[in-house]
Formats: structure tokens, sequence, C-alpha cells
């Protein structure tokens, strides 16, 4: 069948491609492509163990007395200095628990400063790791479906537009996973002990969520449990990771849109601008100059001055560089030098 054999004809040339371009970068990437198959990297056990100390450190001040005191004077418990800290880390700041002496002030001033070197390490590391993971994941499933040769067009088309949208895609479905989360937990969480809910209802809820993930922190909502102070000091820190990671994608996004160099359709217009000798022809040069200048990729200029040395290299005018052309360059060479 003339339809079956133009699927599995796509369908070995999609795999070749694959496995060749893979094979490619384990060529060139071996060591990083080794080191990438564990999780726990030098670079990530660096990162794990900068962060016990931070933490502790953090912890150890906080809870000491003579940093910071809660409203009623008394030091912070443990649970209290994790709330402190996560809002140290996500900037959120809802102003419930602050520094009032000088070295509470001093201390958190240092404090902060590192967290957000240390905190840009661990989104960057955490970001890496999770697009890695999933992109590996998908190109898996992607060439199972490829090997079965089921709707070859659709997996093709599908693995193109997640592969250009995976890192929005991903980046916002964390996003609102903690969003979700956050929601839920602040509807109905009750500390049965105290017999303290936090008792938002689901707008209040959901406010909350983005006000605290979004590291804006309006103070008018606070958690009034232990278990929220715990869950907040966590999904502070996930939701903010997820919120930076979403803003990324987004921005890179839209930056590859503006600078992608496909075209789908011309005009009549942009076909005659692209024809540069007027002969009613596009040729592969004209096209590539028109791409490049197009999108701001190079400018006019500088690619009229790749045309001039060209031709300044192509002594026969032949249009091609040949072996010829170089010895009658080394020829003139030689004899501007005697006659110097």
């Amino acid at each position: 069948d003339a339809a079956e054999a133009t699927g599995a004809g796509l369908a070995s040339w999609w795999t070749a491609s694959a496995g060749a371009s893979t094979g490619s970068r384990e060529g060139s990437e071996e060591r990083r492509s080794r080191e990438d198959a564990k999780f726990f990297t030098k670079e990530r056990l660096m990162i794990i163990a900068v962060t016990g100390v931070w933490l502790a450190a953090g912890l150890a001040m906080y809870t000491s007395g003579e940093v910071v005191r809660d409203n009623q004077g008394r030091s912070l418990s443990i649970v209290q200095a994790l709330y402190l800290i996560s809002q140290i880390v996500t900037t959120t700041g809802y102003g419930d628990i602050t520094p009032k002496s000088d070295l509470g002030m001093l201390w958190s001033t240092v404090y902060i400063l590192f967290s957000a070197l240390m905190f840009s390490g661990i989104i960057m590391e955490v970001t890496d790791a999770v697009v890695d993971h999933q992109q590996s994941q998908f190109d898996n499933a992607l060439l199972k479906v490829l090997d079965q040769n089921d709707d070859i067009h659709g997996a093709v088309a599908s693995h193109f537009f997640v592969q250009r949208y995976s890192g929005l895609i991903m980046a916002a479905m964390f996003y609102f996973a903690v969003a979700f989360c956050w929601t839920l937990f602040f509807m109905f969480y009750c500390d049965t002990e105290a017999d303290v809910c936090e008792g938002l209802d689901a707008i209040e809820a959901l406010y909350f969520a983005i006000v605290s993930i979004c590291g804006i922190g309006f103070g008018d909502i606070t958690p009034r449990t232990s278990g929220g102070k715990i869950f907040s000091s966590i999904f502070g820190v996930i939701g903010v990771v997820t919120y930076v990671n979403l803003v990324g994608a987004i921005s890179d996004t839209m930056l590859k849109a503006k600078k992608s160099s496909h075209l789908t359709w011309m005009t009549e217009q942009e076909l005659d601008v692209a024809d540069r000798s007027q002969d009613g022809k596009v040729d592969l040069y004209e096209f590539t100059r028109y791409i490049l200048t197009h999108f701001n990729l190079v400018s006019g200029d500088v690619f009229d001055d790749i045309k001039l040395n060209f031709e300044e290299l192509d002594v026969d005018n032949s249009g091609d560089l040949t072996s010829a052309d170089i010895k009658a360059l080394f020829s003139q060479g030689d004899a501007q030098r005697r006659r110097a």
C-alpha cells in the first residue's frame, strides 16, 4: 500500500535523523551526557551541601533569641524560623515576623544577600533537571510511537509543536499545580490539637496562593496554624521557583517567536523586495539575504560586504571559489610583494 510505504519511509527517516542527531551530540558532549544521566552531579551535590549549611545557620540564628523574637517577645520556634526563612528566600515578606534589633537587621541583611545568590543557583539546577527529564521522557515516548508506525504524520507534527513550546507548557503546568495545591490546603486544613482551621474560601485561598508564590506578600492574609506555616515554608519556595520558571519560559517563547527565521508565505511586495536583481525570480542567495535582513539577523550592509568579499576572491568571475582562484590570489600577492 502506497500510504503505508510512505508512512514507513517517514518513520525510517525520522528515526534515522533522531539517531544521527543523538549520535552527534553524544560524540561532542560524551562526558557531559554521562554526568547528566545521574541526578546527583557534582554541581548539584555542592548546591545541596551549601544549602544545608545555609539552612542550619539560619535556623541557629533565628531560634537563638538574639536576632528575632515573636510578637510575645519569645524566641522563635523551628517552625517559625523556617517560616521566616521561606519569606526571605521567596521575597514574600508578610511582615508578621520581622527583626527588631540591630543584630537582627545586620544578620538578615547578610543572609538575604547570600540567599539571593544561592537561590539563583538552585532555580537554575532544578529547572535544568526538570526540563531534561521531561524532554527525555517525551523523546522516548515519541520513538515508541514511530517504531509502531501509528499515525506518523500526527506524531511528527505533535513532536514539533511540543518541542517548540515544551518549556512553556511544563512551566505553566508546574505553576498552576502549586497554586491549586495551595488553594486546597488553605481552604480545608485544620489543626485539630489547637482547634484552629485556615478556613479560607475559594477566592481568598486562590488570592493568597497567587500573592504568595509570585513573591508579593501583601500581609493581609497569613497562615493561622503551625501546619499552615510549614506548608507555606515549603510550597512558598517551590512556588516562587515555578513562578520564575514560568516568567522565563514566557520570555523565552516570545523571544524565539520574534527571532523566528521561518516564512510560511510571501506577498508579491515581499517577493519584489527579495528580488535584488529584478529579474522576476528569487534565487537562493537573494532569499537568504532577504531572510537574514528581514528578521534583523544581519544588516544589509554586512551582507553586501560579504558578497563584495566573495567577488574579490573570485578572481576568474566564475561565481565559484576554486583552487584556481586561490592560486591566482597567491600569484597576485607575490607579484605585489616583488614590486614593493
